[in-house]
């Protein structure tokens, strides 16, 4: 709380329940504006459903609605684009492209109008009112900030997204993933808003400048996989920092509309993508800086210490002890005299 007032910096402060963790809570005056972009094909139920949740509950910032219609095939896509587009602060972009996550969110912000960008998957749900403020609240608490990142929880109440370390199983695996939603996990990092080297763009803010300062997403070498990872690595590049926000939480309904990474039909790209990450940010997948390196980099993120292979431990003789002058020698105890009685 000292900090806060010296820094001059309106939060509050609060203990986690009968943890020494403590959540602040940024109550930032500023209300700039952040467009949402929530990308679509088909699935009309889940992504109104999604939407209707944004407009029900979100409270304390302004924001507009971007619906980015990646050429929706269902007898209902063309009905629903009307109806959301009669809506107020809310617009629907038509992309009629094949599929390319990338390409369609840069395509969004072309056309939004904020200075913060907030990209969500459309099987994502919100119920806290307090999502977004919470979420821009981190953002505005410093200009370095250039990403801000939500808890996301599968419907059972378990951890999807807790941030994003790199090169855990491959090229970077979700912190926490399977863990319930109310442990702390390893020394609260589950819990408590920290600084990551990623996030996951199913539900992330973006400072607009740091979006073009990186460049926007990569719609040539990244159209579907690790765009996210990549997005956040050229942020910090340019000097900014990523958070993870452990207070705004939202459920996650994982690659409901889209299908798995791992049929046959995309198993090739996936792994082209791949290569294009080792080969762009070799170096930097080897060690995340906000990552334990006794813990495993294969899998089971912050649970599995990792196994040393004794043919990478460098072989050094042995230093050689360490001399001292001798000490001098202690003289011999006097004899003590009995007492009588």
């Amino acid at each position: 709380a000292a900090h806060l007032k010296r820094r001059g910096l309106a939060a509050r402060t609060e203990r986690r329940g009968g943890l020494t963790c403590y959540r602040t809570s940024f109550r930032m005056s500023e209300d700039p504006g952040v467009s949402i972009l929530i990308p679509y094909r088909d699935h009309i139920g889940m992504t109104r459903a999604c939407v209707e949740a944004i407009r029900d509950v979100t409270r304390g910032a302004r924001y507009e609605i971007l619906l980015l219609d990646n050429w929706s095939q269902d007898e209902e896509a063309e009905g629903f684009a009307v109806e959301q587009g009669n809506l107020p602060d809310t617009r629907v972009i038509r992309i009629a492209e094949p599929f390319n996550y990338s390409r369609i969110n840069n395509r969004g912000v072309e056309a939004a109008r904020f200075p913060f960008l907030l990209f969500m998957n459309n099987d994502v749900f919100v119920s806290d009112p307090e999502w977004l403020r919470t979420m821009l609240n981190e953002a505005l608490a410093d200009p370095g900030t250039g990403a801000v990142g939500a808890k996301l929880l599968y419907p059972n109440e378990t951890v999807q997204h807790a941030g994003v370390v790199l090169g855990v199983g491959g090229i970077a695996d979700h912190s926490f993933r399977g863990l319930p939603a109310d442990k702390p996990g390893y020394i609260a990092n589950a819990i408590a808003c920290r600084e990551v080297s990623a996030v996951t763009a199913a539900c992330m803010l973006v400072r607009r400048e740091a979006f073009a300062a990186a460049g926007g997403f990569d719609e040539d070498g990244l159209s579907v996989a690790f765009n996210d990872v990549d997005l956040c690595m050229k942020i910090r590049q340019a000097g900014y920092r990523i958070i993870f926000s452990a207070d705004a939480v939202c459920e996650h309904r994982e690659s409901l509309s889209r299908g798995d990474d791992f049929d046959e039909s995309k198993l090739a790209r996936f792994m082209l993508e791949n290569e294009t990450m080792r080969e762009r940010w070799d170096e930097a997948l080897k060690r995340d800086p906000f990552y334990n390196p006794h813990f495993s980099r294969e899998g089971g993120v912050y649970r599995d210490l990792r196994v040393i292979d004794p043919a990478d431990v460098r072989r050094v003789s042995p230093p050689a002890p360490a001399r001292f002058p001798a000490a001098p020698a202690a003289a011999a105890p006097k004899p003590r005299r009995r007492q009588a009685g």
